[in-house]
């Protein structure tokens, strides 16, 4: 199995860049893509590639929140993975889950992660952290 490669950087590390294109398919359709959009804040939304743990902090992460001191430096991780392989149902999306690596907490639609945690997430759901509400919605793109 291939390892998951985190995006939370070490110092002086340069951050990924997000990924403007869903990747290539092959057959007869095509994939989408998981994104997280800033809701409250102007700014592009970060695009999530398979197998990429994607961390959401106020420093050295993939997805930086630095206005709010209440935001954990590594506060919660976003993956995407593939579903089992099923020939009978060939057309499912990938799952997008969180888990809340944080000491206050995160929300999903306002419900508050308990311990350590993940969700599945939907499209549309909302993603709050911090003491200033750092909200984000969570799309998928076919």
């Amino acid at each position: 199995f291939p390892t998951r490669r985190s995006s939370c950087l070490l110092e002086g590390a340069q951050h990924p860049r997000r990924s403007m294109e869903p990747p290539a398919t092959g057959g007869s359709g095509t994939r989408g893509m998981w994104k997280l959009v800033p809701t409250a804040r102007e700014g592009e939304p970060y695009r999530f590639l398979t197998g990429v743990d994607y961390v959401v902090g106020r420093k050295n992460c993939a997805i930086l929140v630095q206005d709010d001191q209440s935001i954990s430096r590594a506060h919660a991780t976003f993956v995407v993975t593939h579903p089992p392989c099923n020939l009978s149902r060939n057309t499912e999306i990938p799952v997008l889950t969180v888990k809340d690596t944080s000491k206050y907490g995160t929300f999903v639609n306002e419900e508050k992660l308990q311990g350590d945690s993940h969700r599945i997430l939907k499209p549309r759901d909302q993603v709050t952290s911090g003491a200033f509400h750092s909200t984000f919605r969570v799309d998928y793109k076919c």
